[in-house]
């Protein structure tokens, strides 16, 4: 039954059973003797706190991921629009400069994978900054230098975003590793509990419905 139930099932379980055998004074005088005193069961309650907490980081550690995402897809488009145009309007400014096509790489289409699409992008930018010759024919169609150093900004950016979304995803697989970990130990505790307290508790078998246990058979 514990093994498979849910998170929330799981913490609900525990949560009252923990708390009842310490609050319950009939309850904890029945189960000191089984080595569930008051020391242990606080124990107890200190692992489900961490649980609980590890259960709530994991769900902010996502939440952080999501937006990095969202955030990485927005700065991509941003830069991608402008990119584009660039692209289209270089070609007709070096239609007949094979070196200059080769330079920008303005041949073939364009990358589908953000890796590939920040290599070609990038490359763009920063030759058309590097090479004068190269920027003066563009210039004609408004791309100064200082136009082609914010729209290199906006690649940049997509990087950055990229990183951040990369560290997002680090952070939420690490956070859903020490949550299982919590309550793969929790899971261990109130399995042996929901032996004991049967036992310790068997002229009043009705207190385990306090505890919200079952019987084990």
């Amino acid at each position: 039954m514990y093994e498979t139930q849910s998170t929330d099932q799981l913490l609900h379980v525990a949560r009252t059973a923990v708390h009842n055998a310490q609050n319950v004074d009939y309850i904890l005088a029945a189960l000191t003797p089984y080595g569930y005193d008051a020391a242990r069961l606080a124990a107890a309650d200190e692992l489900l706190g961490s649980a609980e907490t590890a259960v709530h980081q994991q769900h902010y550690a996502y939440g952080v991921q999501y937006q990095a995402t969202a955030d990485l897809r927005a700065a991509w488009k941003a830069a991608n629009r402008v990119y584009m145009d660039g692209v289209k309007i270089a070609r007709v400014a070096f239609r007949a400069d094979v070196q200059a096509r080769a330079t920008l790489r303005l041949a073939g289409s364009r990358a589908q994978a953000l890796a590939g699409w920040l290599e070609q992008a990038t490359v763009f930018y920063q030759n058309l900054l590097a090479y004068p010759d190269l920027q003066a024919k563009m210039a004609p169609f408004g791309y100064t230098a200082d136009r082609l150093t914010a729209e290199l900004a906006l690649v940049r950016a997509v990087e950055t975003a990229n990183q951040r979304q990369e560290a997002a995803k680090g952070a939420a697989r690490a956070a859903t590793q020490d949550r299982d970990e919590k309550l793969r130990a929790l899971r261990a505790w109130l399995k042996d509990f929901r032996v004991i307290a049967p036992i310790a508790l068997a002229d009043r078998l009705q207190a385990l419905e306090t505890l919200n246990l079952r019987v084990v058979p």
